[in-house]
């Protein structure tokens, strides 16, 4: 070999450059030019070798400054939650709530700033919801039902700003009732009520159904608290268990409740039950992350509990128009088509919502009569 061979420096240098290897095409270059100072293809490699290290540098500062300020931002929040004695928690699988986090505003650096939170506005004696990005720590309940009333799915008009309860669970898993027109921050604010993975939730209930909701609500929590089965009954998981538990136990006997039916009355499945009463069928959403969830699945094959199955992100035009919805459409047809043998498709989409307030926030029940 011909260690002063001017070619083979330039393509080693090229190569490297071409290979992200920024170092070794520098030390390649410099080589050559010690050979051949003059050689302008070494000297416009040397150029380019020296272009892309300092634009590595300068994302990598970038990365570094983005970083520390993340860490400041996430200490001075973590001090503006502490001096507002506002409680927190995390679980292990938060929901995905995207870019809605809690945050200060206007300037997340700034001590001055006000805490605003995501929040939901659970209806769980029709299982629906609305869900809101930013909720001020200085707005009140009342501020949002102003404009979120009437609901367009209230036939009864029992959804008034004047004929609603609202309330919150306790760390406990008690009940408070929150007043609609107190500012978020006094609500929080050394209460026994906890945010949980950064989200707020309410329920808000007509006031003729309250003592329905309260009562429900102590029943089912009696239930849970009973509950001493393994997980392995349920699922894979502790908190697998603690959603199937709390969902079929809490939320959705409070919906059947209104329609006679007692979830621990029924030998059969939720959806013979359904049937049996003369609806037509009973039925869950599921999305692509749950499906990799054995036991979760082998629940969605039982027909005697789900007559139907849809697509979770369904109301979301994003995702009914995305190529992942049909991904996930094209599974549950599969799905569908596997466990129902000769009877219609399980499936059902559901038009997509022109807006993306009124996304589920717990698993939705399909209940059609």
């Amino acid at each position: 070999m011909n260690p002063k061979n001017i070619k083979a420096f330039y393509r080693s240098a090229m190569a490297c450059l071409k290979l992200d290897k920024v170092d070794d095409a520098e030390d390649a270059a410099k080589r050559g030019l010690a050979i051949d100072p003059n050689n302008k293809s070494l000297q416009i490699a040397a150029e380019k070798a020296a272009e892309r290290k300092a634009a590595i540098e300068r994302v990598s500062a970038k990365r570094k400054a983005e970083e520390e300020r993340k860490k400041q931002e996430k200490k001075l929040l973590d001090v503006a939650l502490k001096a507002r004695e506002i409680r927190t928690r995390t679980t292990d699988n938060p929901a995905d709530l995207q870019d809605a986090v809690m945050h200060l505003v206007p300037d997340p650096l700034s001590p001055e700033s006000t805490l605003e939170f995501p929040a939901v506005f659970l209806y769980p004696m029709d299982a629906q919801s609305d869900f809101i990005k930013a909720f001020s720590e200085m707005h009140s309940i009342e501020d949002h039902l102003e404009y979120i009333f009437p609901l367009p799915w209230d036939a009864n008009n029992e959804y008034t700003i004047k004929s609603v309860d609202c309330f919150m669970e306790t760390a406990t898993g008690g009940l408070i009732k929150a007043g609609k027109k107190l500012p978020l921050l006094q609500i929080l604010s050394g209460s026994k009520v906890e945010v949980v993975d950064q989200l707020v939730k309410f329920f808000i209930v007509p006031t003729a159904k309250s003592g329905q909701f309260i009562a429900e609500m102590k029943k089912r929590k009696q239930a849970v608290s009973a509950d001493d089965r393994p997980a392995s009954d349920w699922s894979s998981s502790a908190n697998d268990r603690q959603w199937f538990t709390t969902w079929t136990r809490v939320y959705l006997p409070i919906q059947l409740s209104g329609m006679n039916m007692d979830l621990h009355a029924q030998a059969a499945g939720l959806h013979d039950a359904a049937v049996a009463k003369g609806l037509l069928y009973f039925g869950t959403a599921t999305d692509n992350p749950e499906l990799t969830n054995t036991s979760y699945v082998t629940q969605l094959n039982n027909t005697g509990d789900f007559g139907q199955i849809t697509p979770g992100n369904s109301q979301k035009v994003r995702s009914s128009c995305h190529p992942e919805g049909f991904k996930e459409y094209e599974w549950l047809m599969q799905l569908n088509e596997t466990n129902s043998g000769t009877q219609p498709s399980r499936l059902r989409m559901n038009s997509p919502s022109p807006t993306a307030t009124s996304l589920p926030i717990w698993p939705t029940p399909m209940i059609r009569s």
